[in-house]
């Protein structure tokens, strides 16, 4: 499994560049079992004429970090629902043990592609959406503990779990 630190460092500069372009608000950040999993809603900023879109992220971090230095050296299982995750990131972090296939399953590349492999080192790296969730989670870290434990969260590890090698 990659630390947070581990797969900011890996993302390309392309991608950095574009955390501006996000805006995250906090769904769910619960700590249990010596894990703590935080859930965001990201959307990209309005633009006049251009769609607003809307995605999911997860990030499970191994324990609870406290500091920043903690937080960095966290290893981490993450996923998003967006199409640049599913095509260039979900398969490479799952050999990482940082993601699991959820979104590209039943996903078969066309016999004749007519573009180059996406991600074809495999290089484990994450979505815009996941690094301005990284940037948000030490904010939300201080309000966690006035989340209460609510079965859907429950429910929400559980199926989190399921995921994690």
């Amino acid at each position: 499994m990659l630390s947070i630190n581990n797969l900011i460092k890996s993302t390309p500069p392309s991608v950095k560049a574009k955390v501006g372009d996000v805006v995250v608000k906090a769904k769910k950040a619960v700590s249990k079992e010596g894990s703590s999993l935080y859930v965001f809603k990201t959307a990209t900023k309005k633009v006049p004429g251009k769609k607003q879109e809307k995605y999911e992220t997860m990030t499970l971090l191994k324990g609870a970090p406290t500091t920043k230095a903690a937080f960095a050296k966290s290893e981490a299982w993450v996923s998003c629902t967006c199409p640049f995750f599913k095509f260039h990131c979900e398969r490479a972090l799952v050999k990482k043990g940082s993601s699991t296939i959820i979104h590209t399953k039943d996903y078969k590349p066309p016999k004749v592609a007519k573009r180059p492999p996406v991600n074809p080192r495999n290089i484990p790296y994450v979505c815009k959406h996941l690094l301005a969730s990284f940037l948000a989670i030490p904010k939300t870290r201080a309000k966690e503990g006035t989340i209460p434990l609510k079965t859907e969260i429950q429910k929400a590890l559980v199926n989190i779990r399921k995921y994690i090698p």
